[in-house]
């Protein structure tokens, strides 16, 4: 336990600082004062129990990573300082896509990505960012066990290229980027295996 002294008066004790207290009995504290000599004090020349530092553990990337649950619709996590953050999201799944009830389309990649926008002062936290990704498409993919096969396409955006590369390892295959004639815009699908 630690004590601040506020009163010194001539006792080799300096004012305003913190002593650790070895033993108090009977209204008397037993320390190590300004000349290093175990001492006995007086209760009244110290404040109450001083208010120790609370100390904030730091958690890493990986703890944030391992926080991270997802029930369909919000997914949460805790960030570095242990704060709960929720993050609602969903991603559309269909299958009427004309050429096979086995394949499931999931789309909102792009929505996706912007939700998941994890930062502080000091780093983006990509690694986080990926983790919260994968968490949601794997849940949606897994939801689909009477389905063969699931696929998903996006437009090329620099911002989400970490989130792209994710797709790319997280795929059987992908068409690569291309232009579309419709919008300009570079595109690209994804696919992979259901369960097997």
């Amino acid at each position: 336990m630690k004590k601040i002294c506020k009163n010194a008066k001539n006792y080799k004790l300096t004012e305003g600082l913190e002593y650790e207290v070895l033993k108090e009995e009977d209204g008397y504290i037993f320390l190590i004062n300004d000349s290093g000599k175990n001492v006995k004090y007086d209760a009244s020349l110290f404040n109450e129990d001083s208010q120790e530092e609370e100390v904030v553990s730091v958690r890493t990337e990986q703890d944030c990573i391992d926080s991270i649950e997802y029930d369909g619709s919000v997914l949460s996590y805790k960030d570095l300082y242990a704060e709960q953050q929720f993050i609602e999201v969903s991603l559309y799944r269909g299958s009427n896509n004309g050429f096979s009830c086995g394949i499931v389309r999931i789309e909102g990649i792009n929505a996706l990505c912007e939700l998941i926008e994890v930062s502080t002062d000091e780093e983006d936290l990509i690694e986080l960012q990926k983790a919260l990704f994968k968490t949601v498409l794997e849940y949606h993919i897994q939801r689909e066990a009477l389905k063969g096969m699931w696929m998903c396409s996006t437009n090329r955006c620099d911002e989400n290229e970490d989130f792209h590369n994710l797709l790319d390892e997280i795929s059987l295959h992908n068409s690569g980027w291309f232009v579309n004639p419709n919008s300009g815009n570079e595109i690209k699908l994804w696919y992979g295996i259901i369960n097997q």
